[in-house]
């Protein structure tokens, strides 16, 4: 797994093969900082379901101010740690070992901190789990915060969206894999 742009192009990530989880694919991953790459700069982005921590750290290196890392599993969190080092961002991160249902119930004041959320959880979520999710933060966001939630394309389409009052947004397709761009 490698950092696709940005200050640290071409660096590997740390991804053990024990971990049973489904990171976001290189190709994925450039898709989303091709969307968003001219406001990254100088932002604030938050990494949920953080796993790795590759989107987070990609963020960083295309110029992001601080990532922060929500990340309930504690072998994630320590390849989120050890990826940090690695890349000399520690000094930009903040962690937080919870799970995301929790941390949207507990940190509403610091999500309005943030221009960016990427939202990446298992893709057997279910849509009651999603709206948990988005409803408490779209109720707690910054004007001009941008989510963006990766899912499988089989899933949560134009209609899903609309019903949680996200009128402006875009759904992209790559692979099995959607991004669906919502804008505040």
């Amino acid at each position: 797994m490698l950092i696709t742009s940005g200050e640290l192009r071409g660096k590997s990530l740390s991804f053990p093969a024990t971990l049973h989880i489904r990171p976001t694919s290189d190709k994925v991953r450039s898709a989303v900082f091709d969307i968003i790459r001219f406001k990254i700069k100088e932002s604030k982005f938050l990494d949920l379901f953080a796993g790795t921590g590759a989107v987070g750290i990609q963020a960083l290196s295309e110029g992001s101010l601080i990532s922060c890392f929500v990340e309930e599993n504690a072998k994630c969190v320590n390849i989120v740690k050890e990826n940090l080092k690695k890349t000399s961002f520690t000094g930009k991160a903040i962690i937080f070992k919870r799970k995301v249902e929790k941390f949207v119930i507990e940190q509403k004041e610091l999500i309005k901190d943030f221009d960016f959320i990427f939202l990446d959880p298992p893709y057997e979520y279910s849509d009651s789990e999603y709206k948990f999710i988005l409803e408490n933060l779209k109720s707690n966001l910054k004007t001009y915060a941008t989510i963006i939630v990766e899912h499988s394309k089989k899933r949560l389409g134009e209609d899903f969206f609309k019903s949680l009052g996200f009128g402006n947004y875009k759904l992209k397709r790559y692979g099995d894999t959607a991004l669906a761009i919502l804008y505040n």
